[in-house]
């Protein structure tokens, strides 16, 4: 699986170039869950009857290149 990036709550997520998978360790053991595209925008469709979301412009690539360096 692709780098992960801890994104709180004891959850990782990474992207294998279609789904994306959240991953946490739970009672010794590991749990994933896969979201591809059409489930991952039903998921946000679901959080927005709740809260205001409002999603970031995507970086240019030579900024997430820093990010990815800057973690590593």
């Amino acid at each position: 699986m692709p780098k992960e990036r801890y994104i709180g709550d004891g959850v990782y997520a990474s992207f294998d170039g279609y789904q994306i998978w959240l991953k946490t360790p739970r009672n010794g053991g590991t749990h994933l869950i896969a979201l591809e595209p059409a489930v991952f925008a039903q998921l946000i469709g679901f959080a927005q009857t709740f809260w205001k979301i409002e999603m970031p412009a995507k970086a240019p690539d030579h900024e997430l290149e820093k990010q990815e360096q800057a973690e590593t």
